[in-house]
């Protein structure tokens, strides 16, 4: 009994920060590393950090650059637009729990490079590809 007594306030930690954060849909809106708070703009729902994690759906703007400078994930990763949005995942990874969508119309100018990181997709995705890849 003691030691349930001892977990208690650990479990009820657990409780609340359940309740702290949520689904987040963020935009960046700077090129920069992605676990930097500043290059992100929370456009609608809630989120503990400011930093995109996997519930959070996330869109890379025109003309930016967001490399990975840590393990990441996010729920939905869309590059939206032909204005050269890049993913740069240098070595690390970025785990999709969601699609990935892309642009109307061609990916010519839009770029995901890496030296050995990589995108896991995980989840019971069947269409882990949006319609416009």
């Amino acid at each position: 009994m003691k030691n349930v007594l001892k977990m208690l306030p650990f479990i009820m930690f657990l409780a609340i920060a359940q309740n702290v954060t949520g689904q987040g849909v963020f935009t960046s809106n700077a090129s920069g590393n992605w676990s930097d708070p500043t290059k992100w703009t929370l456009n609608s729902g809630t989120d503990a950090d400011g930093i995109p994690d996997s519930d959070d759906n996330v869109t890379i703007a025109a003309s930016q650059t967001i490399t990975l400078d840590v393990n990441s994930a996010c729920n939905t990763l869309s590059l939206l637009t032909t204005s050269g949005a890049n993913l740069d995942l240098v070595t690390f990874t970025l785990v999709v729990g969601g699609i990935m969508n892309g642009p109307n119309s061609s990916f010519s100018n839009n770029i995901i490079t890496c030296t050995t990181g990589r995108i896991k997709f995980i989840g019971n995705s069947r269409a882990l590809f949006g319609s416009n890849w």
